[in-house]
């Protein structure tokens, strides 16, 4: 099955998944006995479940002054219950640089576009407060102590669509009412206006619902 192209663009960045091939090397290079594990497991899942495969393969952070990879993310795993969850490490030498901050940014957009995917979760070990700070300049908020340390969330803005359509139809009723002189130009307004706050709620409700029967 072809694997879908993808790369994400930030100001200094791209962000690129991995290939299965990279992946088998970076798994033979591997000296980390735990993370060549980890790297195994990813690969295993991404034979296994091809169509989800860009919630396990890592992806790469490159700089575009030089396109070298400076670190790597990865979720583990498609939503479960509309959540899913994000490692990520770079190199310590170019820590404390945004650079990492500007990757996540970019990976929590891309997986909020994706269907379903209402919050994003991370761990970090307790001393390791470059990491949180990473997490809590894009928004996530501590909310539990996991197995390895402090456990952060950040859950998908809900955005309304009643005051848009609503708006599409008032123009739209405007427009009908002065340019069609057999419309009445305040009740196509009100006729129109109605309509799309009505349909509006019924599409806010319904997103609302599937929300909540996502996330529990």
């Amino acid at each position: 099955m072809a694997k879908k192209m993808i790369c994400l663009k930030t100001e200094r960045l791209y962000i690129i998944p991995m290939t299965e091939e990279e992946l088998e090397i970076q798994i033979r290079e591997e000296k980390d006995e735990e993370a060549k594990k980890a790297y195994t497991e990813m690969l295993q899942s991404c034979e296994d479940e091809p169509v989800d495969y860009l919630w396990f393969i890592p992806w790469k952070i490159i700089l575009q002054e030089n396109e070298k990879a400076i670190g790597n993310a990865a979720f583990k795993g498609p939503q479960n219950k509309g959540i899913v969850e994000i490692s990520f490490s770079i190199l310590p030498s170019l820590q404390k640089q945004g650079y990492m901050t500007e990757a996540l940014s970019a990976l929590v957009d891309w997986a909020f576009k994706q269907r379903d995917v209402y919050g994003i979760t991370a761990e970090t070990a307790p001393g390791n407060k470059a990491s949180q700070r990473v997490l809590e300049r894009n928004g996530f908020v501590m909310y539990a102590n996991g197995q390895d340390g402090p456990r952060y969330k950040i859950l998908k803005r809900r955005f309304f669509k009643t005051p848009i359509i609503a708006g599409v139809l008032l123009v739209a009723g405007i427009l009908l009412g002065y340019f069609i002189p057999e419309f009445n130009l305040l009740l196509s307004i009100g006729i129109f206006t109605g309509v799309g706050a009505i349909f509006g709620i019924i599409v806010d409700v319904a997103a609302e619902n599937r929300r909540k029967r996502t996330i529990g």
